[in-house]
């Protein structure tokens, strides 16, 4: 008797888990349809060519510019005021993107401005180094012109010339490292423009009194 207790026991154990394990998969998959980005758009090649798809409410069309591509959205039957994106490396980004943005859903392809930018603030810390060892390359040959020590033949407007063009640059440098948001990389531009102004103004005057 003991024996039949634990068997009928055990089938009801068995059946409510069984029961359980179903209705989990139930419950799941009736998620995974409520979910976002589960329906896939139907695309298309329109008369222009570009891939067009009607998704949500919208008309996406992705299409090419120049090199790279981008996407444009609208209220479907409706083509006024629509939506232009930034550019992306491939087809398939665009598309990516386009349809995350109907559907509300988080980006997850960068575009190529961000791209350039991204590798742009990756390398100023070695820019900044480079643009300090030419800084003090350019104030020993402002300082050996002043004091007339200056290698023979050496033209002073080519020194000028010079010191101006590292000072533009030294100012996009510091555009760059403001942008970055890094003080220390800041304050480091900084005091190289700084000092190419101060070196613009040494050569320029040097330049006032040199004989004509």
């Amino acid at each position: 008797m003991e024996y039949l207790w634990i068997a009928v026991g055990l089938g009801v154990v068995w059946a409510v888990a069984a029961g359980l394990s179903a209705g989990a998969r139930t419950v799941k998959s009736t998620i995974k349809v409520d979910l976002p980005g589960i329906a896939q758009p139907v695309w298309t090649v329109s008369e222009n060519g570009n891939d067009t798809a009607l998704f949500r409410g919208s008309r996406v069309t992705v299409f090419p510019d120049y090199t790279v591509w981008k996407f444009c959205i609208s209220d479907e039957g409706e083509d006024s005021d629509p939506y232009f994106s930034e550019s992306y490396a491939t087809k398939e980004a665009a598309r990516f993107e386009a349809i995350a943005m109907v559907e509300g859903r988080p980006s997850q392809h960068p575009t190529t401005r961000e791209t350039r930018t991204e590798s742009l603030l990756a390398g100023l810390g070695s820019k900044l180094q480079r643009e300090a060892e030419q800084l003090v390359a350019i104030e020993k040959s402002v300082e050996r012109a002043i004091g007339g020590t200056g290698k023979p033949g050496a033209s002073l407007d080519n020194l000028t010339k010079r010191v101006r063009s590292r000072r533009h640059i030294a100012r996009r440098l510091w555009v760059d490292c403001h942008r970055d948001d890094n003080q220390k990389q800041t304050d480091e531009a900084a005091r190289i423009m700084n000092r190419y102004e101060a070196l613009v103004d040494a050569v320029e005057g040097l330049s006032a009194r040199a004989p004509s």
